[in-house]
């Protein structure tokens, strides 16, 4: 806005993140006790339901396909939706909100899209603990990367980037 920065003024007080590790803990322990997939999760145009679940690999949706998520998710990997790929609430949710939790980061491009179970009041949150870019194993990726006229409800990323572009949207 072309004026000059009172450098003058003190930082403002750190605030705390809307979410505990603790929060996170619970929601990771939820998903375990639905039990372990070991490896990588494809959903493709055949689509799939999970949840809640632990998941050791990454997960992939792309080619069209829906995961509906029918509990907490926790992906000990990557996550990445791309090519009209989309992730849901099952109705069960009802005005409910529901946790997908990654400990890599999340590609979200191609038309990507998030929905609740399709009642008022239920969001899917997408929260990773990954502290990319500046982590092991980020390889120059952002925590979560949003683009591609992607779509999504609510992204944390309490620990790394997010970086948001190419006609994105998101509620929070």
């Amino acid at each position: 806005n072309n004026k000059t920065c009172n450098t003058g003024r003190s930082d403002p007080t750190a605030q705390p993140m809307p979410l505990s590790d603790a929060n996170i803990q619970e929601w990771k322990d939820d998903a375990a006790s639905g039990g372990t997939t070991t490896g990588d999760v494809h959903v493709n145009y055949a689509g799939a339901t999970l949840g809640p679940r632990k998941i050791t690999g990454n997960l992939l949706i792309d080619g069209g396909g829906t995961l509906t998520v029918a509990g907490s998710l926790w992906i000990q990997g990557t996550l990445t939706v791309n090519g009209g790929g989309k992730i849901k609430l099952a109705s069960s949710y009802g005005t409910n909100s529901g946790a997908i939790i990654t400990d890599g980061y999340v590609s979200l491009t191609g038309g990507a899209n998030f929905a609740g179970s399709g009642q008022i009041g239920s969001y899917p949150f997408l929260i990773t603990t990954s502290a990319c870019p500046v982590a092991y194993g980020c390889n120059g990726n952002d925590a979560i990367y949003l683009s591609g006229g992607a779509g999504t409800v609510a992204l944390i990323a309490q620990d790394g980037n997010v970086h948001i572009s190419g006609g994105s949207s998101l509620k929070e």
